[in-house]
């Protein structure tokens, strides 16, 4: 993604901060949501402005970075919603604008907080993720994260889900890895290490880290250790969607 513009221009009582290429080079097509990072000039804004696209789609926007020296901010980080084809290239124009951001809206099919149960089976014992914590809301986004420690190993498992307003999926990020802080031990077979949920269904961004996926009643299964050794420390990241029935 690149950011073409020379930050602000102000018009009436909106600000254009340019425009965005999007390039999407994968396959995957669908609502998406772009995350950017917009210059701006000295001066332009003092706190964290409104933002929406040309077709007034409202956009999560943060600071980012140290501020000029009088105040105003540098760097604005947006989280842009669109929707993608395969191979397609987007151009996408971006104003701030004084208006109030709308509430976040949860999608009608995803029931309870984040519209997944969500467990990690380590060798022959299963551990539910704990109810997720929300970290983050705005009005395009609510992320959520949830932690375990499978007790009797040194497997620990971190499961981050950003909900998008109005949209029929989710993004995840599961993080897992070897590592506990009062023992001693640098190695640990754990046995088999597996990823299970129930509800929606699911996309892995990187599906060669699946060592194989399968189902159980209810739930689906993505196994991501097939025993041997972990060394303290090791860690792996997995990333996705989850896909909420209409």
């Amino acid at each position: 993604m690149e950011f073409d513009g020379s930050g602000s221009r102000k018009s009436g009582g909106t600000s254009e901060l340019g425009e965005i290429e999007l390039v999407n080079t994968t396959a995957v097509a669908g609502p998406a949501v772009a995350e950017v990072v917009v210059p701006l000039q000295f001066g332009d804004f003092s706190k964290v402005p409104f933002v929406v696209t040309k077709g007034n789609t409202p956009c999560q926007v943060f600071a980012m970075g140290s501020r000029f020296d009088d105040g105003s901010l540098r760097y604005l980080r947006l989280e842009v919603p669109t929707v993608v084809n395969p191979n397609e290239r987007l151009t996408i124009g971006l104003l701030a604008t004084g208006e109030e951001p709308p509430p976040f809206v949860k999608h009608a099919s995803i029931t309870g907080t984040i519209g997944v149960d969500a467990r990690l089976r380590v060798g022959k014992k299963t551990f539910d993720f704990p109810a997720p914590k929300l970290i983050e809301s705005g009005p395009v986004t609510q992320v959520y994260r949830s932690r375990l420690r499978a007790t009797g190993s040194m497997i620990w498992a971190e499961l981050t889900v950003s909900l998008y307003s109005n949209t029929r999926h989710s993004k995840f990020t599961l993080q897992w890895g070897n590592s506990d802080p009062d023992n001693s031990e640098l190695y640990e077979d754990p046995g088999q290490v597996e990823f299970q949920i129930q509800g929606p269904e699911w996309e892995f961004e990187q599906p060669g880290k699946i060592l194989r996926k399968g189902l159980a009643e209810t739930w689906r299964l993505a196994l991501l250790h097939d025993g041997g050794q972990i060394s303290d420390g090791q860690s792996q990241i997995l990333e996705g969607r989850f896909l909420y029935e209409a």
